[in-house]
């Protein structure tokens, strides 16, 4: 793991001020990077649970782990500050941006031994700038009612979020005009992608796995996709079929489940 920043809080304010202030209470009995990975793990199994893509032997494996995890931290306080750190993150979601970008460098929750770092969001922004002009937007839009991406290194999602910004910032929809494939090696990098695109409600499929190799794991649909499939129907069966895509992912609504109260993160039983 990279190294805590001894001054974690210089510079931030807001929602980010807060999380690393938390985090840094939780953190004297406890490592930074394991209360980090830990509310990346189980933001990720209370979302992901309660998509209805996920097949219900999936979901009891997730609840299993959820309450594994809440009783390793000391049992329902452990999950109050967990639940807190989520609202954290909403809020800074919506002050736009990577919440997780550098955050997770400072809390020392990097994986060295994989090379981790994170892109600047400011660089990220401007890629999708470029790599996107307005007039080839509009075009892909025009003619499949949507634009597809693929990141193959997706780290905590920011270059997707930057994708998604600027169709905001051009009168698109992320949830029904983007539709984007995440992937990465790291199952940290993998919950806190998953968590952002899907607290920001963007349609992406987000893979755990091996992007040169092209061995994956595990495979979780943010909620977004269902308004998506929702929006463009028999569209995306065509596209996909059109494009030669080999889907892992579901292009199909699955049916409704009751989610289970103990992954609730959301401050009370669905």
């Amino acid at each position: 793991m990279s190294r805590v920043n001894k001054n974690p809080h210089a510079g931030k304010t807001g929602p980010t001020r807060e999380f690393i202030k938390l985090v840094n209470d939780m953190a004297r009995q406890r490592r930074h990077s394991d209360i980090i990975r830990d509310f990346a793990e189980c933001a990720y199994l209370a979302i992901a649970q309660r998509v209805p893509f996920t097949a219900p032997e999936r979901a009891a494996q997730m609840e299993e782990r959820f309450v594994e995890i809440v009783k390793r931290g000391g049992g329902e306080p452990y999950r109050d500050q967990l639940s807190r750190l989520l609202a954290m993150t909403v809020d800074g979601l919506e002050e736009g941006g990577d919440f997780f970008g550098a955050m997770v460098a400072d809390l020392g929750a990097l994986n060295e031994g994989f090379g981790q770092y994170f892109t600047p969001f400011e660089v990220s922004r401007l890629m999708a700038e470029i790599n996107l002009p307005d007039d080839e937007m509009r075009r892909l839009v025009e003619a499949n009612g949507f634009v597809t991406g693929c990141e193959p290194a997706a780290g905590s999602g920011g270059m997707i979020i930057a994708f998604s910004e600027v169709m905001k910032s051009r009168g698109f929809s992320p949830a029904t005009h983007l539709w984007f494939t995440a992937v990465d090696i790291d199952p940290f990098c993998f919950h806190l992608c998953y968590v952002q695109l899907a607290l920001l409600d963007i349609c992406a499929d987000v893979y755990l796995g091996d992007s040169i190799a092209n061995r994956f794991q595990e495979v979780a649909s943010t909620p977004a996709k269902l308004r998506f499939l929702a929006t463009h129907g028999s569209k995306v069966s065509d596209y996909v079929r059109q494009s030669r895509i080999e889907p892992t992912a579901p292009v199909a609504t699955a049916p409704a489940r009751v989610p289970a109260p103990q992954l609730d993160l959301f401050g009370g039983a669905p």
